[in-house]
């Protein structure tokens, strides 16, 4: 969980970004701030596609060497930057690239351990993604005005850096012996001629074009609103309480009823949760919104890793299954919260993108 925890900036949807609108980017519109965070996630899915091979063939430990490096680089980078520019070479592209290194191993190494309690237990450590973006936004809201954005920011980085150290002590991949594995391109043909490949990764990247913009745009929804500070700074902190718990708990389910079955429901529930942003319009709205939408968006990345693993023949072919179903989630991760935002600022209200 350690290292889910510590990268909940990147996998999370960009929790420096309120700040940057109102810091040194206040000049930027909305759509092309929060491009950095959608691209950070982006390149977090691309480089899951090489992260998964190189998995496949014993260098996990390495990824989580490297990941780490980029990511601490890119954080402390974050925190020097001064134009829009660094911002997204810092975040954008260094936090990604570290983020896809650090997460698509870590999920892979647990799911190489289980099967039938696969999602329960991929579950439980996706929860520390959710736990650090409770802590992580509550630290920034409260360290931001006193502090100002670069010593925020490198307080950050040093945190992840314990916990980094903490999950490159600890994480073991299963070892099992090495299967002959066709070169990887050859693989991924064949894994592109079967129909589940697309019905699943296509189905979680239609899912991913708005799963993540309601919770881009919360902090600034309520800021329009006029909503009370102590909301506005605990926002994220509530959408992601009760998503940590989900992630821990919708395992249970998935085990049970089979992972499909139950990540069904969940897409019809989070688009339900998408559209009636905009209809919370009090304090007991704006809470109630973010405890039911955390729920949504916890079960939906809690499943969406195992739904994937679950096209895989044998266990040696789960990073790259992994790799291949996160290079799908990229581009529409990557346009998402652009498009919404570019919605919002010629409309000039909310009810466009939601």
């Amino acid at each position: 969980m350690s290292l889910p925890l510590s990268a909940a900036p990147a996998t999370t949807v960009d929790l420096p970004g309120a700040e940057l609108l109102k810091g040194i980017l206040s000049t930027s519109p909305p759509a092309t701030v929060s491009l950095i965070g959608s691209l950070c996630i982006a390149i977090l899915w691309v480089v899951g596609l090489p992260a998964g091979y190189l998995f496949d063939q014993g260098y996990c430990k390495w990824e989580i060497v490297g990941g780490s490096i980029f990511f601490l680089g890119g954080m402390f980078g974050l925190s020097v930057s001064k134009t829009y520019y660094q911002c997204v070479l810092a975040y954008g592209v260094a936090v990604g690239i570290g983020g896809g290194f650090l997460f698509s191993p870590a999920m892979s190494a647990v799911g190489s351990y289980f099967y039938k309690r696969r999602a329960s237990t991929i579950g439980i450590v996706i929860c520390g993604a959710a736990i650090g973006a409770v802590i992580f936004p509550i630290f920034f809201n409260k360290a931001f005005p006193g502090l100002g954005f670069g010593s925020t920011i490198r307080i950050a980085a040093y945190f992840q850096t314990g916990c980094f150290v903490i999950g490159n002590l600890l994480i073991r991949p299963r070892d099992l012996p090495r299967k002959d594995l066709p070169p990887t391109l050859p693989l991924i043909k064949s894994f592109l001629k079967e129909p589940m490949t697309w019905l699943v990764n296509g189905g979680c990247a239609f899912a991913m074009l708005g799963i993540f913009v309601p919770q881009f745009y919360f902090q600034t929804y309520l800021e329009s609103k006029n909503a009370p500070q102590v909301l506005i700074s605990y926002g994220y902190a509530l959408i992601n309480s009760t998503a940590a718990i989900t992630r821990a708990t919708i395992g249970l389910a998935a085990d049970r009823f089979g992972f499909l079955n139950s990540i069904l429901p969940v897409a019809y529930y989070c688009t339900l949760m998408i559209y009636v942003m905009v209809a919370a319009n009090s304090t007991g709205g704006y809470i109630a919104y973010a405890l039911f939408f955390g729920i949504a968006n916890g079960a939906w990345v809690s499943l969406m890793t195992p739904c994937i693993m679950l096209l895989a023949n044998n266990v040696n072919e789960i990073g790259v299954r992994i790799g291949l179903g996160y290079l799908f989630l990229a581009i529409p991760t990557l346009i998402g919260s652009p498009i919404a935002g570019a919605l919002l600022t010629r409309a000039g209200g909310y009810w466009a993108p939601f």
